[in-house]
């Protein structure tokens, strides 16, 4: 194992003189164990100019990786923010249309305003989605994730997430050096992602058949792996349990027809018991 990059040489397939490049600055514990002692025993302003000089060497070789790597990394970005107006060939899955127009009315029936509406896009699809992706490619993909590889996406990450923010990110003198990397693109990128809110909110909605028909060729790909009477068992307990509580909502918000659901499905699970 080569503790300096964290992975095999026989396995990494290395022409020989070749070296991994990577957004991170690799960290050696006998390093970092050496430094933490100096830097108790020294005054903070000599330890303070040390830093200063392992940034200014470091900063430029990060900035070369990066620029190395840039137009995959936009090419990336364009893939997963592609707006939907932009191109007839493109589109999205109904069930995100379906889930932010939900996001959408929520904020305005409760005033909860457009700022709350992105929070609950970017959690559904930027964080819970596109940040996973992101970072274990090993997940899609049949390959080693170095963890150079690792760290590097984990800053491609982190500069998706300040592009879904949902004020712009103010950078300070304090603020990583792994973070400033992209501050230059993250404005860009943050048009990106409003343009593909936009165009998702600007397309028709998504009628409920279409959304069922969607769910049903996902619900395929996982046949005879899970119980769906058990499933359904354990929806209908969560249901049941503050059912009281369900049925005056659906009634205030003039839901009748999923009353009528709710109780027919009652009345079957209450004949099965029996």
């Amino acid at each position: 194992m080569d503790a300096k990059y964290g992975f095999n040489a026989e396995d990494s397939n290395l022409e020989k003189g070749a070296q991994p490049w990577h957004l991170v600055k690799d960290v050696d514990p006998l390093e970092d164990e050496q430094r933490n002692s100096r830097r108790k025993n020294k005054t903070g302003s000599i330890y303070r100019r040390k830093l200063k000089t392992i940034h200014e060497v470091h900063f430029p070789r990060l900035m070369s990786t990066k620029t190395t790597i840039q137009k995959y990394v936009d090419g990336m970005f364009r893939a997963m923010l592609k707006a939907p107006s932009d191109d007839s060939d493109i589109s999205v899955p109904v069930t995100i249309k379906y889930l932010f127009d939900f996001f959408d009315a929520q904020a305005e029936e409760n005033d909860a305003g457009q700022a709350m509406a992105k929070t609950w896009k970017n959690n559904s699809l930027g964080q819970r989605f596109w940040v996973t992706v992101i970072t274990h490619p090993n997940f899609i993909f049949d390959i080693l994730q170095t963890l150079p590889v690792e760290a590097a996406l984990k800053i491609i990450a982190e500069t998706l997430l300040d592009s879904c923010s949902v004020e712009a990110i103010k950078y300070t003198k304090d603020t990583s050096t792994n973070r400033l990397l992209y501050t230059r693109e993250v404005p860009k990128y943050r048009e990106y992602v409003n343009n593909f809110y936009s165009s998702i909110q600007k397309m028709p909605t998504a009628a409920k058949n279409f959304l069922n028909e969607e769910l049903e060729c996902v619900n395929e790909n996982f046949l005879n792996q899970f119980s769906h009477l058990s499933t359904l068992q354990l929806l209908y307990n969560y249901a049941d349990r503050d059912r009281k509580a369900l049925v005056d909502t659906l009634d205030r918000e003039m839901h009748l027809d999923l009353i009528d659901q709710f109780e027919k499905v009652q009345l079957a699970f209450q004949q099965d018991q029996d």
